[in-house]
């Protein structure tokens, strides 16, 4: 159950990018403390310390073609790597952590439109929505992701 209340979002990122010939190199570190006042429990204040990070190399190998690989992490609770935490909330290990490898490709066909397709291939479900996948013996720890994305520039 949700309570109206409040909550107070500090995010800290760090971000580097570094672009040499056709390749780049972009990494960031993230660090988000979230105060929940009232929503879970009136009069209940809660802290998390979440904390993720990436690292990307993209190789432009023509003006029309790009290709990219990504890793990503994610930790809800940055004191609880394993997920642990989760089994006391009746959730899986899985909930406490994200690890997404990626591989991409974008290909520019004309000045206007674009095609992008990207395959993820994940470990950890924190990027879940517990309110979509409430049955917690329902979730995979291991899933994949796919996207095409089709798009025009104006």
């Amino acid at each position: 159950t949700i309570f109206p209340g409040d909550m107070d979002i500090h995010i800290r990122a760090l971000s580097f990018e570094y672009n040499w010939e056709q390749f780049q190199f972009i990494s960031e570190y993230s660090r988000y403390d979230t105060v929940f006042r009232n929503i879970f429990a009136p009069g209940l204040t809660k802290k998390r310390e979440s904390k993720g990070y990436y690292f990307q190399l993209g190789w432009q190998l023509n003006e029309k073609l790009r290709l990219f690989s990504r890793y990503d992490v994610y930790y809800p609770d940055r004191n609880d790597k394993s997920g642990s935490g989760q089994l006391l909330l009746g959730r899986p290990k899985s909930d406490g952590f994200l690890k997404d490898s990626v591989v991409g490709a974008q290909y520019n066909f004309s000045k206007h439109w674009m095609l992008a397709g990207e395959a993820h291939f994940l470990r950890g479900t924190a990027a879940l929505a517990e309110i979509e996948n409430p049955v917690a013996s329902q979730v995979k720890e291991n899933w994949d992701l796919y996207t095409v994305q089709l798009s025009y520039k104006f």
